[in-house]
């Protein structure tokens, strides 16, 4: 893939590309970033696009964007919808620089907010595109001796995992995204794209509905979105109706909260049952044998409603949710319970379990024991062969939620299976460890901070929590400069295990420039009225549990 070529001479890229052949370089297909002009009469390469939620080379992170206006086409980066040089319908829709994050830079600041991340790639997937490549999805630092003039050493890009490899919020809210496009997304890459009949153009418009459908065969889901950078949505009650060929399919009326989105499926096949709608998105399906289990995240404020085909299930009594024949269909609404299992025509099991937001968000997609698997915990996790890792901060105690329940998955650890859930309930205790960091200020702009030469096995880092006013904060370490930190209101994050091994490191403040924009002008009044100062440096230890995965 060339960066930002489409532009220049196809000669140029046909050269590179013949090198790349003489060098056995044989990629599965040959693309270039075609934000700009792309001739596709000459190019000989597959043309990709990029879009970033924020653009941190604009003033302030830039202003609000068409980014968030469901479109059926790519578009050039600065332009309007609809507004590229070839023919979009020749070439598989992607994105090769979808931004996870932006990079700020000395004079725009800003603070990349987790829905707006998740809005942006909802946005990407609802108008077609079945290749998501992120930039950056990891943040890093410049590499000494090879700095970019007139930049921070720090390449964090406020991404989902920033550049100490710590998860931001960002990266579990694009996680929700992730399990739906693994589990759903060979279902929706034959989708075609279908605009509402009065589509939105107007980036600030907040009173009419956004939304787009994905559907092929009668099948299909619908996208709404209610998130726009640099402005806020109020809440909206959505009804919307889907005309397909031989039906129209009618979603109950749903609330959809400002700065959220939602995806919504219908006609969706399970089993050979077919479920018409449901009010809540799709998470994750696993299937193993004769069971199909489908995971959905509920829509903040929605109590979760859905419809069977009657002719494609066998199942009667639908306990905990109130049911009501209507024409071919059996339409439900959650009761006093959010899971429903039924059985189709085919002989099948169809479970369906409605998760709340976090429970989404902290949902993790393996095998184990041969089963399709779902863990929901408040830990990061590491997977890898017969081990899961999990990591959090501040809490030495770790809770695992295992489905399906009976799998008996972990080694060593009995699950406590009284809370009546589908899931198996795991409880991991480890000892607590206070920290002992001595933190020094020989002067009002620095910090010295003398790190522990060992750490427990439950600890896999320390984290530095860093609060202050200023312009920037420079980290040393043998009196050479490491990295650094933009100031844009938020705390810094350092994770000190890269520092372990090197001594003590220095933490030096700079002074504000009013000539920085993007910050909250309650935040710069209180620079100017406090001056260059830390506010607290605190630390909190990083729990780590490895566990083994039974055969």
């Amino acid at each position: 893939m060339k960066n930002e070529y489409a532009s220049g001479q196809n000669g140029h890229i046909s050269k590179l590309k013949e090198m790349a052949l003489e060098a056995n370089i044989t990629p599965v297909f040959w693309s270039i970033t075609a934000n700009t002009v792309f001739d596709d009469k000459k190019m000989e390469v597959i043309p990709l696009q990029g879009a970033y939620a924020y653009r941190g080379w604009e003033r302030a992170g830039g202003k609000p964007t068409k980014d968030f206006l469901y479109g059926n086409d790519q578009w050039i980066m600065n332009d309007a919808l609809g507004k590229v040089f070839y023919d979009v319908n020749m070439y598989p829709k992607g994105m090769c620089e979808q931004g996870a994050g932006s990079q700020m830079t000395f004079n725009n600041r800003f603070i990349a907010q987790p829905e707006v991340i998740e809005a942006h790639v909802q946005n990407q997937v609802g108008r077609g595109m079945n290749l998501m490549g992120y930039y950056m999805f990891h943040g890093g630092t410049q590499t000494p001796g090879l700095e970019e003039p007139g930049h921070p050493y720090s390449y964090d890009f406020q991404a989902p995992l920033d550049e100490f490899g710590l998860l931001r919020p960002s990266y579990r809210y694009l996680k929700v995204q992730h399990l739906f496009i693994n589990d759903f997304g060979t279902d929706l890459a034959a989708m075609q794209v279908f605009e509402s009949e009065n589509p939105v153009r107007n980036e600030l418009d907040t009173t009419n509905l956004r939304y787009i459908v994905r559907a092929n065969n009668g099948s299909g889901f619908l996208f709404m979105g209610n998130t726009q950078v640099r402005v806020n949505m109020p809440d909206k009650n959505a009804t919307v109706k889907v005309k397909l060929g031989q039906e129209t399919i009618t979603f109950p009326s749903v609330l959809l909260k400002g700065q959220t989105t939602a995806i919504l499926p219908f006609n969706l096949k399970a089993g050979t049952a077919l479920i018409k709608y449901v009010t809540a998105q799709p998470l994750a399906r696993l299937v193993n044998g004769k069971k199909t289990t489908i995971f959905f995240q509920e829509l903040p404020g929605v109590n979760p409603q859905l419809a069977f085909d009657a002719s494609t299930i066998t199942t009667k009594a639908f306990e905990g949710w109130k049911a009501e024949k209507l024409g071919g269909n059996i339409q439900l609404s959650a009761g006093n319970s959010k899971n429903l299992e039924i059985k189709d025509k085919g002989g099948n099991t169809i479970s369906l379990v409605f998760l709340n937001r976090k429970q989404a968000e902290n949902s993790w997609r393996l095998k184990l024991k041969g089963q399709e698997a779902l863990i929901i915990s408040d830990a990061d996790l590491m997977i890898e062969k017969n081990r899961i890792t999990l990591q959090q901060a501040g809490n030495e105690n770790f809770n695992v939620q295992v489905y399906p329940k009976g799998l008996n998955a972990i080694a060593g650890i009995k699950s406590n299976n009284e809370q009546a859930t589908v899931f198996d309930w795991y409880a991991i205790k480890t000892i607590p460890y206070t920290p002992k960091l001595t933190i020094t200020y020989p002067e009002k702009q620095n910090a010295i901070i003398q790190l522990p030469k060992t750490l427990p096995s439950n600890v896999a880092s320390l984290i530095l929590k860093v609060d202050y006013l200023g312009g920037s904060a420079l980290l040393f370490q043998n009196g050479k400069h490491i990295t650094d930190n933009l100031y844009n209101g938020t705390t810094w994050h350092i994770g000190l295990h890269r520092f372990m091994d090197g001594g003590d490191i220095e933490l030096k403040l700079q002074d504000w420039n009013n000539s920085i924009t993007g910050v909250a002008p309650e935040l710069v009044k209180e620079i100017n009225e406090k001056g260059t100062v830390f506010k607290a440096i605190n630390e909190v230890a990083q729990y780590q549990a490895i566990l083994t995965i039974t055969k």
